[in-house]
């Protein structure tokens, strides 16, 4: 199940820090409204996380830059604090970041956003995340359907880039 908490005031980046810290198992991100999306992290679905992020890694150890699993937080240019399941960040993106905003929740949108379908996500939610991603400045967003095997790309992924897809889905 998947819940998005409207409050009377946006949560600040400590206080989303505390309230992960306080529910493990539990996803929190903030959208642009301020409103908390809150999902459980599945069990059966964590090979396949592990297999993508292992993709990205591998990518970044080729090509250089930072690959980031689920439990990185960025924020978006509207204030939103998103969690792709996976994400890659080029190495001169990155090293132009100031230390101390790359401590928490990095202001920076990924150059590659991976989001995979659990069985608590609503698909149609889960798409408009993948087109956001591309619309605050991802060069290469993708929705993996692991259930459906289906993916769908937007953008063009960066040089040398291609994920396995049949691993993940079989992971």
């Amino acid at each position: 199940m998947v819940a998005t908490i409207h409050l009377r005031r946006a949560v600040s980046d400590d206080e989303i820090e505390r309230i992960s810290g306080d529910n493990p198992g539990w996803q929190v991100e903030r959208n642009g409204d301020g409103s908390l999306v809150v999902s459980p992290n599945a069990t059966e679905y964590s090979p396949k996380n592990a297999e993508l992020t292992a993709q990205l890694v591998a990518y970044a150890k080729r090509a250089g830059g930072k690959a980031f699993g689920p439990d990185a937080g960025f924020t978006m240019p509207n204030g939103a604090l998103l969690s792709p399941d996976g994400a890659w960040v080029a190495a001169d993106r990155w090293a132009a970041l100031l230390p101390h905003d790359r401590k928490k929740y990095a202001r920076i949108v990924p150059d590659v956003c991976v989001e995979l379908v659990s069985p608590s996500d609503r698909k149609l939610r889960v798409r408009r995340k993948v087109e956001n991603y591309r619309r605050f400045g991802a060069g290469y967003a993708v929705y993996i359907d692991p259930d459906e095997r289906a993916s769908r790309a937007l953008g063009e992924p960066p040089e040398g880039f291609a994920l396995d897809l049949d691993a993940i889905y079989d992971a």
